[in-house]
């Protein structure tokens, strides 16, 4: 699971603050367990409007109540969920049941239980992926390489950009922002198939 926000200085919705995250977009690859390939979901609004609601009502129709979510870096997702469960009550007991499951993705490589050269000292996704999971062609280089959303800074950017933009460009920024976020969740599946052949 993998969320994406954008925070703004003058709250644009009733009951937002300054710079408050706001949720906007998600990306799930669900395995089942049983040997057959993930299936992907994903939650991005077509418009530039508050889409907290209708991301938490896909979310939790989305995700079962007693089912393991890996993040990396869960501590984000965790206070997203947190966030969304105070905002709203009638779908509170399902958020905070899949906040509590989260497992973090990142923590055999925070902890160096796992560690290469190529890693240069850090271990964000974008570090971890071309060596554990190198199978992905569209990797986050060659986002960059052709021009288009390869960090979360620049998602950060690009939906509050939407509300200026024509049908076209936002069909664009859709587009790249399903294809970065969709990345990083596909990255942590091949990321975890890569520690399982290791410990094998």
């Amino acid at each position: 699971m993998d969320f994406e926000t954008f925070q703004i200085a003058i709250p644009l919705w009733r009951g937002t603050k300054p710079y408050e995250q706001i949720q906007f977009q998600y990306s799930l690859h669900i395995d089942k367990g049983d040997g057959s390939a993930p299936t992907h979901k994903e939650f991005l609004p077509n418009e530039f409007c508050d889409p907290r609601l209708q991301l938490a009502e896909r979310l939790v129709n989305d995700i079962p109540k007693d089912v393991c979510v890996l993040a990396y870096n869960a501590k984000f997702e965790k206070g997203v969920l947190k966030s969304l469960a105070s905002i709203f009550p009638n779908l509170a007991e399902h958020l905070i049941a899949i906040h509590d499951n989260i497992k973090d993705l990142m923590l055999p490589f925070d902890k160096r239980y796992f560690y290469d050269y190529k890693q240069n000292g850090g271990y964000s996704i974008k570090d971890i992926q071309p060596i554990l999971a190198p199978s992905i062609d569209e990797g986050y280089k060659a986002l960059k390489a052709k021009g288009e959303i390869s960090n979360g800074g620049e998602a950060m950017q690009a939906f509050p950009s939407f509300k200026d933009k024509s049908v076209d460009e936002i069909q664009e920024l859709r587009k790249q922002l399903l294809a970065y976020c969709g990345l990083d969740t596909l990255a942590m599946v091949k990321v975890l198939e890569g520690l399982k052949e290791l410990v094998e």
